[in-house]
């Protein structure tokens, strides 16, 4: 027997040994880590789930062209999407005992009768303070807005979008359902999400700009597999590996495949207005563009305000809401304290609505129905 032949056989069991030895350890501490979390049985992605209930498959579905969406058929309560708070006492209908249904094209119920329609009157986009995180169908501003005008509203908004998203959605429905107004409402976080390329390890659509025009990349996006290196791919289902990448390697663990794209985001959302601006004449539309707030100092208005300068340059109808919200901290701090758990509660998307119905009748951005009166 060669001297090779000898070194083989006389390392190769114990370096299988060891390796079975290693396995055996990793599946104990493997079965540990998912007892001690009761997922015995998961099947989860662990880095593509991004520790948000609103990736998993079950509530939200890919998007080629906008990145995600909720799925059409859902019915949850809050406490399935981890709607929690810790501020103030916990009010029925909203957080863990929200109702939250889905329809057709992602679109959220208003959970009240539909007013009589062929067609809606308006159709509201923006992220999760449009879409209504924490409170129940019939508490979001759409909802409340669609009482307050007695016409129909769609709810558009989807958790986590940028501005360039809410606009792209609203692109794609204005075909379909053929409003008579869309009301896009942003926070100035939106506008930062515009210069994102990954947001929460789902890859969505951007814009850049070349030579003064917006170029849209990721389209189509990828699929939430796509992007991943190998070790994460596969260690990806381990819940003993996420716990300790989560605790070592956050940053890489949990980033996507390019997450920084520029730093132009509100030169992208100006000139985004231009395309909304587009969008209503091709569509024969109005646009009404909101200033949604936060809250009180969380947010500088100068971005919003420059956004709004960019919207009416396009010719769109625009609404700050901080001044009013500013004015209600400043004289009635308790009452304006209600407004917020984190996003808006029922009685701050009332004040939300009211204000979008306001501006609306003031000018006249919906025409009458025949023989119905101005809303």
């Amino acid at each position: 027997m060669t001297q090779r032949g000898s070194v083989l056989r006389y390392y190769a069991p114990r370096v299988l040994a060891a390796l079975a030895s290693i396995l055996f350890t990793f599946a104990l501490l493997e079965l540990a880590a998912r007892f001690r979390v009761g997922a015995v049985g998961s099947r989860e992605h662990l880095v593509l789930a991004a520790r948000k209930s609103w990736t998993k498959l079950e509530f939200n579905q890919h998007h080629s062209r906008l990145g995600w969406m909720p799925r059409p058929g859902v019915q949850a309560k809050g406490r399935d999407l981890r709607w929690r708070t810790k501020e103030g006492p916990v009010v029925p209908g909203t957080n863990e005992d929200a109702d939250v249904n889905i329809l057709d094209y992602g679109i959220r119920s208003n959970g009240q009768p539909v007013p009589s329609a062929r067609h809606p009157r308006v159709l509201a986009v923006g992220d999760s303070f449009t879409f209504g995180d924490q409170v129940s169908d019939h508490q979001t501003w759409p909802a409340q807005l669609e009482v307050s005008l007695g016409v129909r509203v769609l709810n558009g908004g989807v958790y986590a979008y940028g501005i360039d998203q809410a606009v792209l959605r609203a692109e794609l429905l204005a075909p379909i359902h053929r409003p008579q107004l869309v009301v896009l409402s942003f926070i100035p976080g939106d506008i930062l999400r515009a210069t994102v390329s990954v947001r929460n390890n789902a890859a969505k659509p951007y814009f850049e700009i070349e030579r003064g025009r917006l170029i849209l990349r990721n389209d189509p996006v990828p699929a939430p597999a796509q992007g991943l290196d190998p070790f994460r791919r596969i260690f990806g289902y381990s819940y003993l590996v996420d716990g300790i990448m989560n605790r070592v390697r956050p940053d890489y663990w949990q980033a996507g495949p390019r997450t920084r794209a520029h730093d132009r985001g509100a030169e992208v959302a100006c000139l985004l207005m231009e395309r909304l601006a587009k969008l209503g004449r091709e569509q024969d539309l109005q646009v009404l563009v909101v200033a949604q707030q936060p809250r009180v100092n969380q947010f500088d208005s100068a971005m919003s305000d420059r956004l709004l300068g960019c919207a009416r340059s396009a010719g769109l109808a625009t609404l700050s809401l901080y001044p009013a919200l500013q004015a209600l901290a400043d004289r009635l701090p308790e009452r304006y304290a209600g407004f917020y758990f984190g996003h808006m509660t029922e009685a701050g998307n009332r004040f939300v609505a009211q204000k979008i119905a306001k501006r609306i009748r003031r000018r006249r951005l919906l025409a009458p129905a025949p023989g119905e009166p101005a809303p």
